[in-house]
């Protein structure tokens, strides 16, 4: 998030984190909770998603397009 801000030269930019995988839970690196606590401390809106049961994935690239209009 910090290279990409500081590439951009700016304070904000949109950005939205995504927890990917979620259906396998088993393998799981990063607790829900902390993905959620990291993305609200920088106000950025978390989802977490699974391409293979189709979950969340249209509405993380229908947030994206919201972010983007909060910036411009």
């Amino acid at each position: 998030m910090k290279k990409i801000l500081r590439v951009k030269e700016q304070t904000r930019f949109p950005m939205v984190l995504v927890g990917n995988q979620i259906d396998r839970d088993s393998e799981r690196q990063v607790d829900m909770n902390e993905g959620f606590k990291w993305a609200s401390a920088r106000n950025i809106p978390f989802f977490e998603a699974s391409a293979f049961k189709r979950l969340n994935i249209s509405e993380i690239f229908e947030q994206a397009v919201r972010e983007v209009h909060i910036v411009i």
